[in-house]
């Protein structure tokens, strides 16, 4: 590891690593169609929560889900990532949709846990539309 690279890995706080872990995670349950494996890293309190979990539960169920996360921007806590999910619907017809989108976010540490407190737009789980 040249000392530029340590000097740029010593300025990242740990808990920012934890976070973006938590994206990660994130993106593998809804990858893997597991809505309430990746509800659980969302803050029930977040604004919009009830709209998100319902949305992400719909769309698990109906489609098959590829999720990918590119972070553009971190300031503390506050990430602006590019989602790109690729949609496939179960049905035989087996539509296609892949949609990205910016998404802008906040984490904070409860306990021992990290969670979601804010995310937008959570219109980014709404399952396509026929």
């Amino acid at each position: 590891m040249t000392r530029r690279e340590w000097l740029w890995l010593a300025a990242v706080p740990l808990r920012a690593g934890e976070a973006i872990d938590l994206f990660a995670a994130l993106a593998t349950e809804i990858s893997e169609g597991d809505a309430e494996a990746a509800l659980r890293w969302f803050d029930r309190r977040l604004p919009g929560y009830d709209k998100l979990a319902a949305a992400l539960r719909a769309l698990l169920s109906q489609n098959d889900v590829g999720c990918s996360i590119e972070f553009r921007s971190r300031d503390e806590l506050e990430f602006e990532m590019d989602w790109q999910l690729d949609i496939r619907t179960k049905e035989l017809s087996g539509i296609f949709e892949r949609r990205q989108e910016r998404v802008r976010s906040r984490v904070e540490k409860q306990g021992r846990s990290w969670r979601i407190v804010a995310f937008e737009p959570v219109s980014v789980f709404d399952p396509p539309r026929p």
